[in-house]
């Protein structure tokens, strides 16, 4: 993979820990050393996208573009009808179509290497509550304050477990993670253990996203400084908001994209697994997130994801790619 942040961080790196797989990284600027997936991406562009009514390719070049063939004039896919769509294009053209490098369809190769060499039946990974458990992001700082009688706060929202009635945790920071996806959950690290968090007005935020309620809030900021008010956003103006039938055009698209990924998403989760790569795999719907035992997470550290000296060393000099 490439340098980006998004593949640097410490919670990258401790899933590929979980799941037992090395990461490389190829050089700065150095596209060849990725030219398979560059290249299927070119030719998905060049033969698939490209061809959909709406797509972005005249936008290159907005000079030459008239408004008769401006995309966001004549954009009409949604996320489910575009996954599947491009689920036919793989599968029924792309993968039948003879690859010049392979001498044969892609199809019809990876049929014959399953059976020369089998199913790698160790790698395939079951989505379960634990694997989501395990891609849950935290906040900028890592940590929440316990707030006695009202819990951890995090993004503007309160949220609770019994675990925080002692006094030994309250004011006190703990380890926070919550699911962006679905704000009324959330888990925190306590006396050696993640337990599960609770919201407040967990019924109106459950299956609200984290781009939603960010953009509920940054609506309510800007109302409140039109009016001259300096109230705080909390979780009771939040969800006050969605309830009330006037919200902004941008927060209805924003939840309409939400439950498209939704159920796109879940469509993916209910097709039949492979009996060559699972046998022992079952379809089933999106694991609940509830409050119930406590996630089997990783116990937090404040040490660096990196190694120090490792920074240190000098780095050789790149020899050719062949």
């Amino acid at each position: 993979m490439d340098k980006g942040a998004e593949f640097q961080g410490r919670y990258f790196e401790t899933l590929l820990a979980r799941l037992k797989v090395s990461k490389k990284v190829r050089p700065t600027a150095a596209g060849r050393f990725g030219s398979l997936i560059e290249r299927f991406f070119g030719l998905t562009n060049q033969e698939f996208i490209h061809n959909l009514r709406g797509n972005t390719k005249a936008s290159r070049d907005p000079r030459r573009m008239s408004s008769t063939h401006d995309p966001q004039e004549l954009a009409v896919w949604d996320i489910e009808s575009f996954s599947d769509a491009f689920d036919g294009f793989i599968e029924n053209c792309y993968g039948n179509l003879e690859h010049p490098a392979l001498g044969m369809s892609p199809n019809m190769a990876m049929a014959q290497g399953m059976a020369m060499f089998g199913a790698r039946k160790h790698k395939v990974e079951p989505y379960t509550r634990e694997f989501i458990l395990w891609t849950l992001p935290t906040t900028a700082k890592g940590k929440a304050k316990v707030v006695p009688g009202h819990g951890v706060k995090i993004n503007h929202i309160y949220y609770w477990s019994d675990v925080f009635k002692s006094p030994k945790i309250e004011k006190t920071s703990v380890h926070v993670r919550f699911n962006p996806f679905d704000v009324s959950y959330a888990c925190a690290y306590v006396d050696g253990r993640w337990v599960d968090l609770v919201s407040q007005y967990a019924a109106q935020f459950k299956g609200r996203s984290e781009r939603e309620i960010a953009l509920i809030t940054a609506e309510i900021h800007e109302r409140r400084r039109k009016g001259q008010e300096r109230r705080n956003v909390n979780a009771e103006l939040i969800a006050h908001y969605l309830d009330r039938s006037d919200q902004a055009e941008r927060i209805l698209q924003q939840r309409m994209k939400d439950l498209e990924m939704a159920n796109g998403a879940q469509e993916v989760r209910e097709v039949p697994p492979d009996p060559l790569l699972a046998p022992n795999l079952q379809s089933s719907p999106e694991p609940d997130l509830t409050v119930e035992a406590a996630p089997d997470l990783p116990e937090p550290s404040d040490e660096p994801w990196y190694d120090q000296e490792m920074l240190n060393e000098p780095l050789e000099p790149l020899k050719d790619f062949v």
